[in-house]
Formats: C-alpha cells, sequence, structure tokens
C-alpha cells in the first residue's frame, strides 16, 4: 500500500512539474565564449588547487550568461541549477596539476553528471585543454588542446601520458581503472 501511494504522489507530481526543454547544442559561438569564461577562472582556480563551477547558458535577453563561479574543493565543485538562466551546459576547472589526480580528462562521474541533468558540460584541465561532454552520448570530445586556457605552470605533459581527443563514458571508466 505505501509503494502504491508513493507511485501515486510521484505520478501526481509528475504531472505538475514543467516539461524540461532539452538543452540546445552549444554552436561555436557560444563554445568560444565558454573557452574564454574558463580561461578567466583558470588563475584562481590552480593558485587555489580549487575546482569552480557553475553554468552557462542564456539570459532572459538572450545573451549569452553563466551562473557562480561557485568554489569547490580539490576535487570536487556543487552548484545548484540556475532559475535566471536557460541552461544550456555546466561547467568545471579541475584545479592545479598534480600526480595523483587524472585531471587532464573529464572523469566518468562528471560525465554522470552532466548525463543526468540532461546539459551539456566544459571541463577545463591543468594541461589548459577543454572538453566537451555531450550528455546525449556519454562522450567528451577535447574543444581545444593544451594550453588554449591558462595552464598550471607545474603541468609536465611527460607525466600526463598520452591524452585522447574523443572518450566515452566507458573508455573514461577504463582509463581510471573502474
Amino acid at each position: 500500500m505505501r509503494a502504491l501511494s508513493l507511485l501515486l504522489a510521484l505520478s501526481i507530481l509528475a504531472a505538475c512539474a514543467p516539461d524540461r526543454v532539452e538543452a540546445p547544442e552549444p554552436d561555436a559561438a557560444f563554445t568560444a565564449r565558454a573557452v574564454g569564461y574558463l580561461d578567466g577562472l583558470q588563475g584562481p582556480s590552480i593558485a587555489g588547487d580549487r575546482e569552480y563551477c557553475g553554468y552557462f547558458g542564456y539570459d532572459a535577453a538572450g545573451d549569452f550568461a553563466a551562473s557562480g563561479p561557485f568554489e569547490g574543493g580539490e576535487d570536487y565543485c556543487d552548484a545548484a541549477l540556475p532559475r535566471d538562466l536557460d541552461v544550456v551546459a555546466s561547467y568545471h576547472t579541475h584545479g592545479s596539476y598534480g600526480v595523483e589526480y587524472d585531471a587532464e580528462v573529464p572523469s566518468p562521474e562528471d560525465v554522470d553528471t552532466d548525463v543526468a541533468e540532461g546539459v551539456f558540460g566544459y571541463v577545463a584541465t591543468p594541461g589548459g585543454r577543454v572538453w566537451l561532454i555531450d550528455w546525449r552520448t556519454g562522450t567528451a570530445t577535447q574543444v581545444c588542446g593544451v594550453a588554449c586556457v591558462t595552464q598550471d605552470p607545474a603541468f609536465d605533459a611527460r607525466e600526463a601520458g598520452t591524452v585522447g581527443r574523443v572518450y566515452s563514458r566507458a573508455s573514461l571508466a577504463a582509463r581510471f581503472g573502474y
């Protein structure tokens, strides 16, 4: 009986909730603005060894806009979906370079979060790469390579190892040893 009551309550809530509009695919101009914004966050992210995060989208006037940035920790960042943006993508930085994290690619959890939220995702790395996660396919593609945004001076490409141009969720999980 409890399960039936819960199912009925969830059905009623779902019927009353506004329909979620699917995020439009970021175009070249949107991506260029996202990369520029992330470049501005790289300095504080690297200096403080902190992730910064938020969302990109369009404001009420239809202009590119960003929420946050919200400051996270060494390997996490949480931001609430903004109500004042038509959200297209999440974003976050990966902090400073260190051999203890494989920070030159998005993590499988980065992909999972964007897939669950139904938004694209931009990730900036200590090596200065920017990735775009496609929530529809669960893939991450490099938008631009090493040093396209501010790079941590301590970054060592030899220690970072080989980094591909495109990763599926499964290939990221394999890279991370899951």
